[in-house]
């Protein structure tokens, strides 16, 4: 039930993130917002590992990050300061990657349907999704970026709120296919312990 409730609060965050980018896909300097923000993520856990390391290696305590974690710790510092200082460069590259998560996505999604179909029978509706956030991924992959980049932002946007639909239809199926299979089985169980019921027969 826990796991349940943390994806369609995932599903949720996913589906607000989407109305955001249909909302602001026109938003001339989105795309190198989007390229900062990824900037800032890179460098604040960087920095606190940094400064994690000097503190314990100045008091003389044992070292909590290792060598290796320091190095990488300010290579993802740098590569951070990177895209916050030249966000246009890393545009094209930003495109690319959201149209091969969507494109793998897509692929993903339509592989859990049929490995769960043996259990739940869905309706083709939610497998048409998936599919066409596969083909816009594609498509997206083969155009030209600098074309493209308001409609990119749009697309993305959309194909986050319909697959956070879809996965939260998914899951109401899921329940109310259950929910069937469970009334079922409490009347066959009935129905067994009817027939197994000896008759009584009563003497005057």
């Amino acid at each position: 039930m826990n796991r349940t409730f943390g994806q369609i609060f995932n599903s949720l965050v996913v589906l607000a993130l989407g109305v955001a980018l249909i909302a602001m896909h026109n938003e001339i300097r989105l795309m190198e917002y989007m390229v900062m923000l990824i900037g800032i993520a890179f460098i604040i856990p960087s920095v606190y590992s940094i400064i994690g390391t000097l503190y314990y290696r100045k008091k003389g305590l044992p070292a909590y990050y290792s060598t290796a974690g320091l190095v990488s710790a300010i290579g993802s510092l740098c590569i951070g300061a990177l895209l916050l200082s030249i966000p246009t460069f890393f545009i094209g590259f930003l495109t690319y990657l959201l149209a091969a998560l969507m494109v793998l996505w897509g692929i993903a999604h339509i592989v859990a349907l049929i490995r769960s179909s043996s259990t739940y029978r869905y309706s083709l509706w939610l497998y048409i999704m998936p599919t066409a956030t596969t083909i816009a991924g594609v498509v997206i992959l083969a155009s030209s970026v600098k074309e493209i980049q308001s409609v990119v932002v749009l697309i993305t946007g959309i194909a986050m709120v319909a697959s956070s639909l879809n996965f939260i239809a998914k899951v109401v199926c899921q329940k109310i296919i259950d929910h069937r299979n469970s009334l079922r089985q409490s009347t066959a169980e009935q129905s067994a312990s009817k027939a197994e019921k000896p008759e009584t027969i009563t003497f005057e």
